[in-house]
């Protein structure tokens, strides 16, 4: 909740102070932060759960990991199942901004 208010104020304040979002610049810099982590553990807790453990039937469902899209299976890799919850918030990140784009603009008094 914390994170969603701080991204809230630092995208109007720049709204405000730019006269738009740049949600290029913002995907970009949730996509720097991001990435650099979860790729590999993502990479890493898979490989060991398929490959080392011989889990096939994770397979097909690995690569909602890589996307962000975990809170959409019904059934998890045990190792990687705790990143359901980064899905969601990443998910809130991917359109409460959109959602911000227009509403500086239809709300002015």
């Amino acid at each position: 909740m914390l994170s969603g208010f701080l991204t809230t104020i630092l995208l109007l304040r720049e709204q405000a102070g730019r006269g738009r979002i740049a949600l290029g610049a913002f995907y970009r810099r949730r996509a720097l932060r991001l990435l650099p982590v979860s790729l590999p553990v993502v990479t890493a807790l898979g490989s060991v759960a398929v490959l080392v453990q011989g889990r096939g039937q994770y397979a097909a469902i690995w690569p909602y990991y890589y996307v962000f899209l975990a809170t959409f299976l019904t059934d998890h890799i045990p190792l990687l199942s705790p990143t359901s919850s980064r899905s969601e918030e990443e998910q809130f990140y991917l359109l409460w901004p959109l959602a911000l784009v227009p509403w500086p603009v239809c709300c002015r008094s």
